[in-house]
């Protein structure tokens, strides 16, 4: 049996510190299962920020008091089910940040204030389940691994957002999973822009060699780039998201995501569309859960995802 399909979104600046009118309200009715909020900061004191806001410091929460009741609220009445904290990003200095952290600290994150921010964020922020990392730098296994396991014993899922690399993210899965079983639940892989050439099913693969028993049902989520004016070569219209998702369609395929939100919200207005009319987000949401009906209508009828 497939677990409940992923239908999820990244959402960056436009939902914090100053948000559009009635965006909450919108994201909770478009119909997404995960929203990624994105994307968190680490300085090198291990000071939390969420974009170019800082929110933690001094293990204590010092961000726009409303904002944790927002996003806890952003689970009732809707179908999100996952809030996620996605850490790193491109062009981004984070993991080097907890690298160092690591290093100084004898090789270890006991103690530190980095530590203790993430526990408050975990404190304040209930809501927030899952870490997601988006390591585009620094691909340093023993510290990556570590912070992981720091964020597992504070309380949260992890989820692995790569777009390359896959030795790095398998060996890390291996050191999780043998850590904590089942405690990294999904990985968004980037299919889009950087990641454009990547293909679920090789991520399984690579997976499945280095851990022939781990369980990847339902385990890749994949994802697109919503359709930006001018720039069909990197982006999709909802049309195309699901004819790639079609495409991908596998076992292993959990769901989907977009990136981003604020796009979608920049663009929905616009007086003409790449995509021959005006996209909302419920668009890229039926978008996605059709090309999982179309999945689920294969599988009955006996046709190979292969």
């Amino acid at each position: 049996m497939h677990k409940k399909t992923v239908i999820g979104a990244y959402v960056e600046g436009i939902i914090y510190p100053n948000p559009p009118a009635n965006l909450y309200n919108e994201i909770k009715a478009a119909g997404w299962t995960n929203i990624i909020l994105s994307m968190y900061h680490v300085d090198i004191t291990g000071n939390i920020s969420f974009n170019n806001h800082r929110i933690v410091e001094g293990g204590n929460y010092i961000g726009r008091p409303e904002w944790p009741t927002l996003i806890a609220d952003m689970k009732a009445g809707s179908k999100i089910t996952s809030i996620s904290a996605s850490v790193g990003g491109w062009g981004v200095t984070d993991f080097a940040h907890i690298k160092a952290i690591y290093n100084a600290n004898n090789k270890s994150f006991a103690g530190t204030a980095m530590q203790e921010n993430f526990r408050c964020l975990r404190r304040n922020f209930r809501a927030i389940d899952t870490i997601d990392l988006d390591c585009e730098e620094t691909y340093d296994q023993p510290s990556f691994v570590a912070f992981c396991q720091m964020l597992i014993d504070i309380g949260y899922d992890i989820s692995f957002c790569p777009y390359t690399f896959p030795s790095f993210w398998v060996n890390a899965l291996y050191d999780l999973e043998t850590y904590k079983p089942g405690a990294v639940k999904s990985w968004n892989a980037q299919c889009y822009i950087g990641g454009a050439p990547n293909v679920p099913r090789l991520w399984v693969n690579a997976i499945a060699s280095a851990m022939p028993k781990f369980n990847t049902e339902g385990f890749i989520i994949s994802g697109d780039r919503c359709r930006v004016p001018g720039r069909p070569d990197t982006t999709d219209c909802p049309a195309e998201v699901a004819s790639r998702l079609r495409d991908f369609a596998g076992p292993y395929l959990g769901g989907g995501f977009i990136w981003t939100i604020d796009h979608i919200i920049k663009h929905q207005n616009d007086t003409a569309s790449d995509c021959g009319k005006n996209v909302r987000m419920e668009d890229y949401v039926n978008a996605i859960a059709d090309a999982f009906v179309t999945k689920q209508i294969k599988a009955t009828n006996g046709l190979s995802w292969k």
